[in-house]
């Protein structure tokens, strides 16, 4: 099988591509371009990465109309996807002739998640610029959807103990970073870690999982099997 093809598009004015430079007040680093390059390569993908860092629609606009001309499987963008001022993704998809499949989805992180089909029938994933929401995007929306490319089976979440109590109040459903690790016993267990929020990513360095605490459960208490995923 033929290695997919996918698009990455960082969008932004704040952002930094250059990890050596300073940043000025308001800027942030180009961090979700590393990471999908390099997350989206180690799934087996050959990735491209473009950057719109003006907040400039009619940049990207060229952009989805170029890429519809070239051999991308998927196309995949970060950021301007919610109901701000300057998310225009969807505006400019449907400008484009996309067809929007859905935007918004019962998740956190990645509430703004956006899906489409472009006229060229290639599949689109605008995910919201916060990095642990655009993580957690390219983990199981666009993963799975490069798995089918590839002809890849489903995957099956693996099954922990859970080592502490947790209690959430959103009506979400949620994904949340954990580290995961082998008991005496032989079983997985798993620990939650701090740090949640979709701007927080230290965690990162620590995590090799992710939890997932469907909607309906409001609570986790010490010694529950919980669903995880690899990182």
């Amino acid at each position: 099988v033929s290695r997919p093809r996918v698009l990455f598009i960082a969008t932004g004015a704040e952002l930094v591509s250059d990890l050596d430079a300073p940043l000025q007040t308001g800027q942030i680093y180009n961090s979700n371009t590393y990471y999908a390059r390099a997350y989206l390569s180690s799934i087996g993908a050959e990735v491209d990465t473009v950057s719109v860092i003006e907040d400039n629609p009619q940049q990207f606009f060229d952009i989805i109309n170029d890429a519809q001309n070239r051999p991308y499987d998927v196309i995949v963008s970060s950021g301007a996807v919610s109901a701000g001022a300057y998310d225009y993704i969807r505006t400019e998809l449907e400008r484009a002739g996309a067809d929007i499949l859905y935007h918004k989805i019962a998740l956190k992180p990645g509430k703004p998640n956006l899906l489409a089909r472009l006229p060229s029938g290639q599949v689109y994933f605008g995910l919201p610029g916060n990095p642990v929401a655009t993580a957690v995007g390219l983990r199981f929306f666009v993963r799975r959807a490069l798995a089918v490319v590839m002809g890849e089976e489903s995957e099956k979440p693996m099954a922990a103990c859970m080592m502490h109590d947790f209690e959430k109040k959103s009506t979400l459903h949620l994904v949340l970073k954990g580290h995961m690790s082998v008991s005496k016993k032989g079983g997985l267990q798993v620990t939650m870690l701090d740090g949640q929020d979709s701007f927080m990513v230290r965690p990162f360095l620590e995590m090799n999982c992710w939890i997932f605490m469907p909607h309906e459960v409001s609570r986790f208490s010490a010694g529950d099997t919980v669903e995880i995923y690899p990182l």
